[in-house]
């Protein structure tokens, strides 16, 4: 047989192809690609999986954080009624306090008030007797008046 012109012996093609030892390690090759190729595939789904998984745990963490973030503010907020209620509990004390000291205050005024128109009312009957006696304290309120009508 001839190849690029020179003549080639078919018995030295033959030992020159591939031998058995070759051919098996080639399809030993084969196999082991095979095997590599399921396992990373195995591991790809795996992954996957995984990923899936992960997903879903940060979405569960947000929730989660999320529902925290609204009972701490929600904590907050009946901390915040709870001392304005405790405030108004002592703030009533309190008014309670300043109530019965302007009550004690309005008395002692009372029983200035009272004291004072006791008072006036002494005069007047002192001033009543000078009347009916002629006392001069009298005589000269009344001519001072009569004095400043008759200028009149």
């Amino acid at each position: 047989m001839l190849r690029f012109g020179n003549i080639v012996d078919l018995d030295s093609l033959e030992v020159s192809g591939p031998s058995q030892v070759v051919l098996d390690l080639q399809n030993k090759f084969h196999k082991m690609e095979q095997r590599c190729n399921r396992k990373k595939e195995e591991a790809e789904a795996d992954l996957a999986s995984t990923q899936r998984e992960l997903t879903k745990e940060i979405t569960t963490n947000t929730n989660l954080l999320d529902m925290i973030k609204q009972l701490g503010s929600k904590q907050l907020q009946l901390n915040k009624q709870l001392d304005s209620t405790g405030k108004q509990i002592f703030d009533d004390n309190e008014d309670e306090n300043q109530k019965r000291k302007l009550e004690a205050k309005k008395n002692s005024y009372r029983a200035n008030l009272e004291a004072t128109a006791q008072e006036i009312d002494i005069l007047k009957t002192e001033i009543n007797l000078y009347k009916k006696k002629g006392g001069h304290i009298y005589t000269k309120v009344t001519t001072n008046r009569r004095v400043a009508h008759l200028n009149d």
